[in-house]
């Protein structure tokens, strides 16, 4: 990792977690990102992409902060908005893709495809005099027209010097040397040049993270890469929906750097201004594609809008999308519309899982295993969904209700085959539904199982957004503990949840798109790691 550039400290604290060499993953992204860059990163689950992103931004924050404490450079030379002395570019008023550098006087945009602008930090106050040089004046001999009328509000105001450049750089002189055509007297400043104090509630970096258990694990790994970053220590900050919110405002108004947050909590923060995002830096998207399934694309849009794309050194906006499956269109389409030329590492390519992981498809024919009769009449089956409670289910018909009743019937019935026969003393099981994990949870109960029955080989418990937020947590705490062999869950555990030594993944329903089935298998792949 020194090697890469990361501070000795961040190394530290992740030798002592047992990371001898960094994953490819990391290798790559991280020092891109220290550089500077955008990135779009694509790897298999457990590849350390929390890492990738986590490790840079801590020390970029750090970094800054030291700065800021540091008597090497004037506080206000950093946190002013507006320099009142010098003439120079604004970094805070330019699009995207322009570059200026930090004397302010040479400014670049490589873009072939459009134009980009900045305007200087002071302007001119005409006061009913026009100047101005002109450098083209005729065309085929004949005089350029008037070309607007200044609005008389406007008038009495400040106009600004601006530049507009495609694939070009362009250095200015705003007095340093003489100039050929000296303005008149009459220069304002746009602000009297006072320091711009840091709002407490204003971090520097915002992590968004599509479910809890994704934003409390990044929260710890952050917390332990941090451990050994002193004067100042970055504080990070966990928003999550069902956690006490005073509690957060509190831990938000007292001083936060790093913000690790689910989307629905983040943007009621942000809509009643309780967090602000002036100072932002690093805008983070974990499991992007879960984000912009799960409908978040338009809150995503709107707090990246919201978001200086300059900070107040110069340094521009950067943003990081990372995810096991990047290779959608909803993913591509984000990045051309919100990213700066971002770097894609891909060290995945299309959806695709470990080869370590072995498949196994269990049929189930109702016309050939006939046992779901015996099951409905016993009663001793796992409760369905009650899709087909109103329907006329005689086990002698051959309805197409009557099969899907079946199915549902024989699948409880094979979940436990499947346990049996394989001796499986830990997986993670798979339901479509909140309903199903529910009833096969009580299935489980029902065959001496459960959540505090640790001598069953069927102790379980189950994970959905239904269950109270405690809850869920305690549940996966238990599983990773292994206090209970079984963890029932829909698709909600299966992105990026740092699960380790899982041999075994049931899928009682095979999910709609593949991108969930190579999240839900991707734990199996780490068994051996």
């Amino acid at each position: 990792l020194l090697e890469m550039g990361v501070l000795p400290e961040l190394s530290k604290a992740v030798q002592e977690m047992d990371w001898i060499l960094p994953t490819d993953i990391q290798s790559e992204a991280v020092p891109l990102i220290l550089g500077g860059g955008d990135v779009l990163m694509a790897a298999e689950t457990g590849s350390g992409k929390t890492g990738a992103f986590c490790l840079p931004v801590l020390q970029i924050v750090y970094e800054t902060l030291k700065l800021l404490q540091s008597n090497k450079q004037n506080k206000a030379n950093i946190l002013s908005k507006h320099s009142s002395g010098q003439m120079k570019l604004n970094v805070y008023d330019r699009t995207d893709a322009m570059a200026i550098d930090t004397n302010g006087l040479l400014c670049q945009s490589r873009d072939p495809g459009g134009w980009h602008g900045a305007r200087a930090n002071r302007g001119v106050k005409c006061s009913g005099i026009e100047w101005g040089a002109f450098i083209v004046t005729t065309v085929f001999s004949k005089m350029f027209g008037k070309a607007y009328d200044i609005p008389a509000p406007l008038r009495s105001k400040g106009l600004f010097p601006s530049v507009c450049l495609k694939n070009a750089e362009l250095r200015f002189n705003f007095g340093d040397s003489a100039f050929d055509f000296p303005p008149p007297n009459g220069w304002i400043a746009t602000s009297s040049g006072s320091v711009y104090k840091s709002k407490p509630n204003a971090p520097l970096a915002l992590i968004i993270e599509p479910s809890r258990e994704l934003a409390e694990q990044t929260y710890e790994q952050i917390k332990k890469f941090k451990r050994y970053l002193k004067d100042p220590c970055p504080r990070e900050c966990l928003l999550i929906g069902g956690a006490n919110s005073k509690q957060q405002m509190d831990e938000l108004h007292s001083g936060v750097d790093i913000v690790v947050a689910t989307p629905g909590r983040l943007d009621d923060l942000i809509s009643t201004q309780s967090l602000l995002l002036s100072n932002c830096r690093f805008f983070v998207l974990d499991e992007c594609d879960g984000l912009l399934s799960a409908g978040y694309g338009d809150m995503v849009s709107r707090i990246h809008k919201q978001i200086p794309k300059a900070t107040a050194d110069g340094n521009r906006l950067q943003m990081i999308v990372c995810s096991a499956t990047l290779h959608s269109m909803d993913v591509k389409r984000l990045a051309n519309k919100l990213m700066h030329f971002p770097v894609w590492i891909d060290l995945k390519g299309q959806d695709s899982v470990p080869e370590t992981v072995h498949h196994v498809v269990c049929l189930i024919d109702p016309n050939n295993d006939t046992s779901w009769k015996e099951l409905m009449k016993s009663n001793k089956h796992i409760q369905t969904d009650g899709v087909h409670m109103k329907d006329q289910l005689n086990p002698n018909s051959s309805t197409p209700e009557l099969f899907s009743e079946a199915i549902k019937l024989l699948k409880g019935e094979y979940v436990i085959r499947a346990i049996k026969q394989q001796n499986m003393d830990r997986a993670l099981i798979f339901c479509r539904t909140k309903l199903d994990c529910d009833n096969l949870e009580q299935y489980f109960i029902s065959m001496g199982g459960g959540p505090n029955r640790r001598d069953s080989p069927f102790t379980c418990v189950c994970l959905h957004s239904d269950r109270a937020p405690p809850e869920r947590k305690a549940n996966l705490q238990k599983f990773k503990n292994g206090d209970v062999h079984f963890l029932i869950c829909t698709d909600v555990a299966a992105r990026g949840i740092d699960i380790t030594g899982l041999p075994y993944v049931i899928n009682v329903t095979l999910p709609d798109e593949k991108q969930n089935y190579v999240h839900r298998i991707g734990r199996v792949g780490r068994a051996e790691r």
